[in-house]
């Protein structure tokens, strides 16, 4: 009796969710609710490809059809402070930035970007924050197994000063010429405070830096812009996080699963 009364249950159950699912109306809402969904989705296509075109435009317009080259310069090492150059020189005759100087040995590697068509939105994004100069003074703060992180950030507290670099980029576009890439002002480093106050230092500094990005709109993708003809294999460059930016990174290994459409999040 148990047994059957169970069932019964189960019966009545099923029936009534069936009506509740399966019914006219219930039917009729449903394929509003698909249809507002297939709505959203288009919108959301619709806008992506608009920001595609616009940014493909400004690309033409202000740096050319390319290819698109930006020759990376980074030195490597801690930067001597400030404060001791400074006291070596005559300061009564020198401005603190004048003074500021900067003997690491320096490195340089040249980035390609993808054609313009394959992802213009990122390319546009990369062009606009090398030519503004807010990759001046950024860092490579990250050495993972499976990428290089740079970004403005300060320097990671996993990892010694020493493998820090500094990165001052230059642009060249498809025709040879040389862009000017709009200087900012030499940042001062004093070594001579607190470990305390030499930490808000740090993170005022890396504040100050973020804030360019933002104020100028600059500072992330307003969407991952991906192309599976580009997938993130060795020595490929990727925006961090979704939607991406400003850090972004280079891939050590293969991290097309990961890093592609429906990894992280």
């Amino acid at each position: 009796q148990t047994l059957q009364k169970e069932n019964r249950m189960l019966q009545t159950q099923s029936e009534e969710l069936k009506q509740q699912y399966e019914s006219p109306e219930s039917v009729r809402k449903q394929q509003r609710l698909k249809n507002r969904d297939v709505a959203h989705i288009q919108q959301v296509q619709w806008l992506q490809a608009a920001a595609r075109r616009e940014s493909k435009r400004m690309v033409l317009e202000r740096f050319g059809p390319g290819p698109h080259k930006v020759e990376m310069t980074f030195a490597l090492g801690t930067p001597p402070a400030h404060n001791e150059i400074a006291a070596e020189e005559d300061s009564s005759s020198t401005s603190a930035a004048a003074l500021y100087q900067d003997s690491r040995p320096r490195y340089s590697f040249i980035v390609e970007l993808a054609p313009l068509d394959a992802v213009p939105h990122a390319v546009h994004l990369f062009l606009e924050q090398v030519d503004h100069g807010l990759m001046n003074g950024t860092f490579f703060y990250l050495n993972g197994p499976h990428i290089i992180q740079a970004g403005p950030q300060i320097e990671d507290d996993d990892y010694d000063d020493e493998d820090a670099a500094a990165l001052s980029p230059s642009m060249e576009s498809g025709d040879g010429d040389k862009h000017p890439v709009k200087a900012r002002a030499a940042r001062s480093r004093s070594r001579s405070h607190s470990e305390d106050e030499s930490e808000d230092e740090d993170y005022e500094e890396e504040d100050r830096r973020m804030k360019a990005f933002a104020d100028l709109g600059l500072d992330k993708l307003a969407f991952p812009d991906y192309s599976h003809d580009f997938p993130h294999v060795p020595w490929t460059l990727g925006y961090t996080g979704r939607p991406g930016g400003p850090d972004w990174y280079i891939n050590k290994v293969d991290n097309s699963k990961g890093h592609g459409p429906g990894g992280q999040y």
